[in-house]
């Protein structure tokens, strides 16, 4: 059972009860956080150090490139028989996701902000960055099949959303 501490006994410690994370947090690490994520970078393209320091490793590592994600797996796949027939099948598949261009944070960015005793206020703005939009794209494959099915197809398609900066 955590039981917090009187406030006189945190006052005899140095906690002065004005810093919103104590007094560690608020002049060390959240300054730092600010200065290595949050800053803009002034020598390459002026987007904020996050992209730089968190966003481009993180998705190289996962994906090979940086600022792509990439899913080479099934996301959902659905296989049923028709309500119709029971010897007709409906499948729905979607797989192989991407989203390119995650490392476009641009300002405002804000993390770890307070706005009142338990909350903390977080924003992050992807772009617009010049030519170069968000995109999202998967394969999705939509099939009915069945030996006497009328309405037996086979469609396999891949769908792209773009979100021009």
């Amino acid at each position: 059972n955590f039981r917090p501490l009187p406030t006189y006994f945190l006052h005899l410690a140095g906690a002065s009860g004005k810093e919103p994370y104590g007094n560690l947090f608020s002049s060390v690490l959240v300054p730092m956080l600010d200065g290595k994520l949050v800053s803009p970078d002034d020598n390459a393209d002026g987007l904020p150090l996050l992209n730089d320091h968190l966003i481009r490793p993180i998705t190289k590592i996962q994906s090979g490139a940086e600022g792509t994600l990439a899913f080479n797996t099934d996301l959902f796949a659905i296989e049923s028989p028709s309500m119709a027939s029971s010897s007709t099948l409906v499948q729905l598949r979607a797989s192989n996701l991407t989203i390119k261009n995650l490392d476009t944070i641009d300002a405002p960015v804000k993390l770890l902000k307070p706005t009142g005793g338990k909350n903390l206020n977080n924003q992050v703005t992807l772009g617009p960055v010049s030519r170069r939009p968000l995109k999202m794209s998967s394969k999705v494959v939509m099939a009915i099949s069945g030996e006497n099915s009328p309405l037996k197809m086979y469609n396999d398609l891949k769908i792209e959303i773009s979100v021009p900066s």
